[in-house]
């Protein structure tokens, strides 16, 4: 057990030209050096880069990239002694091909040049802490005393679609494996960039967090080389109007979004670069793209519009780009502009009620309700009163209620039979469980309204007579449950009075004679 930054191997570094800099390309060997013997993969080249969907996940060695210090080195740990294992954990949410594994290494030897030792790769599943739990699979690569990105593949691919760890050990107990391992600079030290990824096993039984037993963050030079695939989708509406806000939700795979594939996420996630260039969303009316995860959107002019979402993965050894498209119907804004719209519960029926700003050229609306919230139906229709500059209200009684919660809505249709909807609004007829007016009387010069209130907080009262006049507006903190409500009515008229109450949530009314 042995960590070291020996003089051979700070020359070995010098030799290769890595220096201050620390350019990847200086440190991957030559691919023309990979061979094969006895069917068992022996390697000493990096991945070449590959077409869309594999790649080679040097997350650890990118993270000693960016952050180290000037002084500062890849180190080693010598797998000496019982210490027999070095793993370095993922992550994932999708399914993923691990072909194979490379890995930094070499024979740790006291004066014996060029030995060979067979070494063992395997993939764990790992529990919460990135430990591994279960192994899934193994084969076994020969390296040599040169430090090299050595490689093995496995006979087929290992599917993983949650967490998992790659791992190495000399193959026979006699032999010692000394693995690569990073090192950010003090000022990164346990903190975002100590994540508990590497772990050593002892012999066949304890693995111990690599990072705990040094005391410093530390990760393992060994690397999955990954198949996959992505997909590129998004939810949005068909049809929109006019200077509408249109949002646009990106549903495409979690692995555009994993810092440990997506270099652009890496280099967000570690604020090396201020944005995340992963997706682009092109609205398709000419105006300037957007680099945002969801989308959002407003047309200035009817037409059918092509939105196109595209994602990439910048990963280190390929580029993976996908995109999908769909198409949108942008309508004029219907010349109705609704002010206000509400429902009120009133004597065991609902009073569905709403205002308009102007209308020009408008035909009527169309009184929708349902039961779930998703499916309407329309159970009336009312005619507008006309072109208005000053806009009008309306008023449509519903008296046939027949559940606890019912959702309402207007669609509003234009003369060349364009329209648009208005928000939903949810009227809960749920007695005792719901705001609800017990009894209401005026007795001497005082008004009391006697109700029931689901939640404790601010309750209005307002007092109307019958042409819509309001004649009183009281508030009170109410409890839970039933409550009392006590209004002067020295300066309220004679005769039949509307008497509204509402907590925020809910609102109902009733009449009282005066």
């Amino acid at each position: 057990m042995k960590k070291t930054s020996i003089l051979f191997f700070l020359l070995l570094i010098s030799i290769i030209h890595f220096g201050q800099e620390k350019r990847m390309t200086s440190l991957l060997p030559d691919a023309s050096k990979q061979a094969t013997k006895n069917g068992v993969a022996s390697s000493k080249s990096a991945l070449q880069r590959v077409t869309c969907g594999t790649d080679t996940l040097l997350y650890p060695y990118y993270k000693e990239l960016s952050f180290s210090a000037t002084n500062d080195s890849f180190f080693l740990d010598a797998m000496v002694g019982n210490v027999r294992t070095a793993s370095q954990a993922y992550i994932t949410s999708e399914n993923v091909n691990i072909v194979g594994v490379q890995f930094w290494a070499a024979t740790y030897t006291n004066g014996v040049a060029n030995k060979s030792i067979p070494v063992v790769v395997s993939v764990w599943s790992v529990d919460a802490q990135y430990r591994p739990t279960t192994e899934i699979a193994s084969t076994t690569v020969n390296i040599s005393s040169n430090y090299e990105f050595y490689k093995a593949i496995f006979p087929s691919p290992v599917q993983v679609s949650n967490n998992y760890a790659v791992s190495v050990r000399a193959s026979n107990n006699s032999d010692t494996l000394a693995v690569v391992t990073n090192n950010a600079g003090a000022g990164w030290q346990m903190t975002d960039y100590g994540e508990g990824l590497a772990w050593r096993r002892f012999g066949s039984g304890t693995w111990n967090s690599s990072e705990a037993f040094f005391g410093q963050d530390l990760e393992y030079m060994i690397f999955p080389i990954v198949n996959y695939s992505v997909s590129t989708t998004f939810t949005a509406p068909t049809t929109g109007n006019v200077d509408n806000t249109i949002q646009f939700n990106n549903t495409s795979s979690n692995l555009f979004s994993n810092r440990m594939y997506n270099l652009h996420v890496f280099n967000d996630y570690f604020d090396i670069t201020p944005a995340d260039s992963t997706f682009r969303w092109n609205y398709g009316d000419n105006s300037a793209l957007s680099y945002t995860r969801n989308g959002s959107h407003s047309y200035t002019s009817p037409g059918t519009y092509t939105v196109n979402l595209a994602g990439q993965i910048a990963g280190y050894y390929t580029t993976c780009n996908s995109d999908s498209s769909s198409t949108i119907a942008i309508q004029n804004s219907l010349p109705v502009k609704l002010t206000s719209f509400d429902v009120i519960k009133a004597n065991g029926a609902a009073r569905v009620v709403w205002t308009t700003a102007s209308e020009v050229g408008f035909s009527h609306f169309e009184i929708e309700r349902s039961l779930d919230g998703r499916n309407f139906a329309v159970i009336g229709n009312v005619q507008a009163r006309g072109s208005s500059s000053n806009g009008s209200g309306y008023e449509f009684g519903d008296n046939n209620i027949k559940a606890s919660t019912l959702f309402y809505r207007l669609k509003m249709i234009d003369k060349d039979v364009t329209f648009s909807y208005s928000d939903i609004v949810v009227v809960r007829f749920s007695g005792k469980g719901g705001l609800n007016i017990e009894t209401s009387f005026v007795r001497g010069d005082n008004l009391n309204v006697v109700y029931h209130n689901p939640v404790a907080g601010k309750v209005t009262l307002e007092v109307f007579d019958m042409s819509g006049k309001r004649l009183s507006t009281n508030t009170q903190q109410a409890a839970v449950g039933t409550n009392n409500f006590m209004v002067p009515t020295t300066k309220l008229n004679t005769g039949v009075l509307v008497v509204m109450i509402s907590n925020g949530t809910e609102r109902v009314q009733t009449r009282v004679v005066k």
